[in-house]
């Protein structure tokens, strides 16, 4: 990610410094030709081979200048790479300090919200307590495990924003992984009424980790069949030249304009119409991004409020 970024703003540098360079060299060549010119017309007494030795000296400045610009951009391109470097490396120094403590943290608190959610199931299981103490027990199972799902998101965050994200890929079938995500998601949205409805393009392959990616698209079913109180949730995958496209496309409550650019943000929820009959912490689709991101794809937003919205996942294909 940063490494992009460096080099973003070393074009950035080279593009203002060529600006300059151009306007210069332009007013330099411009004023000197010009002079050599005013000079052979100023002097009656010039022959055809003066004339000459003047159109060769301005084609040399032309050529002296160009030369002159193309070493001055390598060697400020070099400057601007290393400049560029410097600048980003407290922002990545952060960043990396902010990764590695999600990951500590949530690994420091596995273990506790192991033992509340087991001490929390075996009182609900003691037939002795109270019906009012175990509806307690309940309600505090129920948080310990959004607790639990959010850790674990977290962790899923932390370790795709390290370097050796991909080094599991393998040539990997989306279509496939997709229609099992779908499958596992389908008694729950048989349970609110939703039609499901499939259309699938297999094989479509592409190189990718199976896990992360199943991760994307349970997230994104989830999301569909949470946010959609009656209709169909459609789930699609095609190949459209040479990109692997799947979608998932819900008649849901839809999302407004202006929080779609707003919804890869971490812990980001768009309103109360669409958190208040959710559990989750707004991680949902910035894992999903996060991991797109490192198969080198593309995830996408559609939605009109009211009406439905449909999440479109581009990979290169193979």
């Amino acid at each position: 990610m940063f490494t992009h970024a460096r080099i973003k703003l070393t074009a950035f540098y080279l593009l203002i410094l060529l600006c300059i360079v151009a306007i210069f060299s332009a007013f330099l060549y411009h004023y000197t030709a010009q002079h050599i010119q005013d000079s052979v017309e100023e002097n009656t007494a010039t022959t055809q081979v003066q004339h000459h030795i003047a159109d060769g000296a301005i084609d040399n400045l032309q050529t002296t200048l160009f030369t002159g610009d193309a070493a001055i951009l390598l060697v400020a391109g070099v400057l601007a790479y290393f400049l560029a470097g410097k600048t980003l490396r407290p922002i990545q120094d952060a960043h990396d300090a902010q990764v590695q403590f999600s990951a500590n943290a949530s690994h420091e608190l596995r273990t506790p919200l192991s033992v509340m959610k087991t001490e929390n199931e075996l009182f609900i299981r003691d037939k002795e307590h109270s019906s009012e103490a175990r509806a307690l027990a309940e309600s505090n199972l129920e948080e310990v495990n959004r607790m639990s799902a959010m850790v674990e998101n977290l962790l899923i965050m932390a370790r795709n924003n390290k370097e050796d994200a991909t080094k599991d890929f393998a040539k990997t079938d989306v279509s496939r992984i997709l229609k099992r995500a779908m499958d596992i998601q389908t008694d729950a949205a048989k349970a609110k009424g939703l039609e499901v409805i499939v259309e699938f393009h297999t094989p479509l392959f592409v190189m990718g980790n199976e896990k992360l990616l199943e991760q994307v698209f349970t997230n994104l079913i989830q999301n569909s069949i949470a946010y959609t109180p009656s209709g169909t949730v459609t789930v699609r995958s095609e190949k459209v030249g040479h990109s692997a496209v799947l979608s998932i496309n819900d008649t849901g409550i839809g999302i407004a304009h202006e929080n779609i650019p707003h919804l890869m943000k971490a812990f980001y929820k768009a309103d109360s119409s669409r958190t208040v009959n959710s559990n989750g912490v707004g991680l949902g689709l910035s894992i999903a991004e996060s991991i797109v991101r490192i198969h080198k794809g593309t995830l996408r937003i559609q939605s009109i409020l009211g009406k439905g919205t449909t999440a479109v996942v581009t990979f290169p294909s193979l």
